[in-house]
Protein backbone atom coordinates (compact mmCIF):
# COMPACT_ATOMS: atom_id res chain seq x y z
CA UNK A 1 0.00 0.00 0.00
CA UNK A 2 0.64 3.80 -0.69
CA UNK A 3 0.46 4.51 2.93
CA UNK A 4 1.96 3.24 6.47
CA UNK A 5 0.07 2.80 9.45
CA UNK A 6 0.24 5.57 12.39
CA UNK A 7 2.06 2.73 14.34
CA UNK A 8 4.49 1.59 12.06
CA UNK A 9 5.18 5.62 11.33
CA UNK A 10 6.25 5.69 14.84
CA UNK A 11 8.11 3.06 14.93
CA UNK A 12 9.86 3.78 11.56
CA UNK A 13 10.92 7.18 12.89
CA UNK A 14 11.96 5.94 16.16
CA UNK A 15 14.10 3.89 14.63
CA UNK A 16 15.71 6.77 12.12
CA UNK A 17 14.63 4.89 8.93
CA UNK A 18 12.51 7.27 7.59
CA UNK A 19 14.50 10.81 8.01
CA UNK A 20 13.03 13.82 5.40
CA UNK A 21 15.74 15.43 4.65
CA UNK A 22 14.83 19.36 3.70
CA UNK A 23 17.87 20.71 0.90
CA UNK A 24 20.05 23.38 2.34
CA UNK A 25 19.02 25.59 -0.49
CA UNK A 26 15.65 25.44 -1.53
CA UNK A 27 13.14 27.53 -2.63
CA UNK A 28 12.56 29.57 0.08
CA UNK A 29 16.06 30.36 0.20
CA UNK A 30 16.31 31.41 -3.64
CA UNK A 31 13.15 33.83 -2.45
CA UNK A 32 15.74 35.50 0.49
CA UNK A 33 18.10 36.45 -2.33
CA UNK A 34 15.87 38.04 -4.73
CA UNK A 35 14.39 39.76 -2.04
CA UNK A 36 17.66 40.96 -1.05
CA UNK A 37 18.17 42.67 -4.64
CA UNK A 38 16.39 45.76 -3.81
CA UNK A 39 18.04 46.36 0.09
CA UNK A 40 20.59 48.70 0.86
CA UNK A 41 23.50 48.65 3.07
CA UNK A 42 21.25 50.87 6.02
CA UNK A 43 18.97 47.65 5.91
CA UNK A 44 21.03 45.73 7.75
CA UNK A 45 21.05 47.48 10.97
CA UNK A 46 19.01 49.57 12.83
CA UNK A 47 17.42 52.52 11.85
CA UNK A 48 19.06 55.76 13.03
CA UNK A 49 17.45 58.95 14.03
CA UNK A 50 17.88 60.78 11.08
CA UNK A 51 15.64 57.54 9.52
CA UNK A 52 13.05 57.64 11.77
CA UNK A 53 12.28 61.42 10.89
CA UNK A 54 12.07 60.37 7.35
CA UNK A 55 9.40 57.54 8.09
CA UNK A 56 7.35 60.20 9.78
CA UNK A 57 7.70 62.74 7.30
CA UNK A 58 7.35 60.92 4.09
CA UNK A 59 5.83 57.37 5.74
CA UNK A 60 8.00 55.21 3.79
CA UNK A 61 9.20 52.78 6.44
CA UNK A 62 12.82 50.93 6.50
CA UNK A 63 12.85 47.52 5.92
CA UNK A 64 13.05 45.25 9.12
CA UNK A 65 15.19 42.11 9.07
CA UNK A 66 13.74 38.94 8.92
CA UNK A 67 12.70 37.29 11.95
CA UNK A 68 14.28 33.70 11.15
CA UNK A 69 18.39 34.47 11.96
CA UNK A 70 19.13 31.68 9.17
CA UNK A 71 17.51 33.94 6.82
CA UNK A 72 18.48 36.81 7.65
CA UNK A 73 22.24 36.03 7.86
CA UNK A 74 21.67 34.90 4.11
CA UNK A 75 20.00 38.38 3.22
CA UNK A 76 22.43 40.31 4.34
CA UNK A 77 25.41 37.86 2.49
CA UNK A 78 23.59 38.26 -0.21
CA UNK A 79 22.92 42.29 0.11
CA UNK A 80 26.62 42.51 0.94
CA UNK A 81 27.51 40.29 -1.98
CA UNK A 82 26.37 42.69 -3.98
CA UNK A 83 26.99 46.00 -2.95
CA UNK A 84 31.17 44.74 -2.35
CA UNK A 85 31.63 41.87 -4.70
CA UNK A 86 35.19 39.95 -3.73
CA UNK A 87 35.95 42.74 -1.35
CA UNK A 88 33.54 41.08 1.34
CA UNK A 89 35.16 41.15 4.93
CA UNK A 90 36.32 37.65 5.53
CA UNK A 91 33.74 37.78 9.14
CA UNK A 92 30.86 37.58 6.75
CA UNK A 93 32.15 34.70 5.23
CA UNK A 94 32.35 33.18 8.88
CA UNK A 95 28.72 34.56 9.48
CA UNK A 96 27.14 32.78 6.79
CA UNK A 97 29.01 29.35 7.38
CA UNK A 98 27.34 30.03 11.12
CA UNK A 99 24.40 29.81 9.73
CA UNK A 100 24.57 26.51 8.22
CA UNK A 101 25.53 27.61 4.74
CA UNK A 102 27.94 25.61 2.88
CA UNK A 103 30.39 26.38 0.26
CA UNK A 104 27.80 25.27 -2.64
CA UNK A 105 25.34 27.19 -1.18
CA UNK A 106 27.48 30.37 -1.18
CA UNK A 107 28.39 29.32 -4.54
CA UNK A 108 24.86 29.24 -5.16
CA UNK A 109 23.93 32.79 -3.61
CA UNK A 110 26.72 34.55 -5.78
CA UNK A 111 25.30 32.92 -9.04
CA UNK A 112 21.96 34.30 -8.61
CA UNK A 113 23.55 37.28 -7.04
CA UNK A 114 25.84 37.76 -10.26
CA UNK A 115 22.92 36.84 -12.52
CA UNK A 116 20.80 40.02 -11.33
CA UNK A 117 23.47 41.84 -11.53
CA UNK A 118 24.12 40.83 -15.35
CA UNK A 119 20.46 41.72 -16.17
CA UNK A 120 20.39 44.96 -14.06
CA UNK A 121 23.51 46.95 -15.03
CA UNK A 122 21.68 48.08 -18.67
CA UNK A 123 18.69 49.26 -16.72
CA UNK A 124 19.92 51.30 -14.78
CA UNK A 125 18.65 54.92 -14.92
CA UNK A 126 20.78 57.78 -16.03
CA UNK A 127 21.90 60.66 -13.70
CA UNK A 128 20.23 63.07 -16.20
CA UNK A 129 17.05 61.34 -16.07
CA UNK A 130 16.69 61.86 -12.24
CA UNK A 131 17.74 65.55 -12.70
CA UNK A 132 15.81 65.68 -15.64
CA UNK A 133 12.57 64.70 -13.55
CA UNK A 134 13.83 67.01 -10.31
CA UNK A 135 13.74 69.89 -13.04
CA UNK A 136 10.61 69.20 -13.94
CA UNK A 137 9.21 68.87 -10.15
CA UNK A 138 10.25 72.09 -9.27
CA UNK A 139 9.19 73.79 -12.33
CA UNK A 140 5.48 72.47 -11.54
CA UNK A 141 5.72 73.38 -7.72
CA UNK A 142 7.25 77.21 -9.23
CA UNK A 143 4.27 77.74 -11.75
CA UNK A 144 1.66 76.22 -8.57
CA UNK A 145 3.07 78.92 -6.28
CA UNK A 146 3.18 81.49 -9.12
CA UNK A 147 -0.74 80.55 -9.88
CA UNK A 148 -1.89 80.60 -5.95
CA UNK A 149 0.09 84.03 -5.33
CA UNK A 150 -2.26 85.56 -7.56
CA UNK A 151 -5.11 84.89 -4.95
CA UNK A 152 -2.66 85.25 -1.90
CA UNK A 153 -0.55 88.40 -3.54
CA UNK A 154 2.45 87.23 -1.25
CA UNK A 155 4.75 84.69 -1.91
CA UNK A 156 6.21 83.60 1.36
CA UNK A 157 2.76 82.91 1.76
CA UNK A 158 1.52 80.95 -1.77
CA UNK A 159 4.94 78.94 -1.17
CA UNK A 160 3.69 77.29 2.12
CA UNK A 161 0.63 76.85 0.84
CA UNK A 162 2.10 74.84 -2.05
CA UNK A 163 4.94 72.78 -0.24
CA UNK A 164 1.73 72.08 2.45
CA UNK A 165 -0.65 70.75 -0.09
CA UNK A 166 2.67 69.07 -1.80
CA UNK A 167 3.11 67.72 1.93
CA UNK A 168 -0.38 66.24 2.12
CA UNK A 169 -0.18 64.86 -1.85
CA UNK A 170 2.76 62.81 -0.77
CA UNK A 171 1.01 61.75 2.86
CA UNK A 172 -2.22 60.46 0.89
CA UNK A 173 -0.07 58.33 -1.61
CA UNK A 174 1.93 56.90 0.83
CA UNK A 175 0.38 56.80 4.29
CA UNK A 176 2.34 55.74 7.40
CA UNK A 177 1.53 52.48 8.51
CA UNK A 178 1.78 51.99 12.77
Amino acid sequence: MAYLQFEQFRDALASGAARVSRPRFGMLERDVVRLSYTDGRSSLHAPGALARIGTLLTGIAPRKGLADSRLEALRRYAVLYRLDGEKLAAAEHLAIAHAGFGDRDVREIRLLVDRHLARASGKTRPAAATILAILVALMVLAGMTLLVRQATSDIVISAMVVGLLTVTAISLHRPVRY
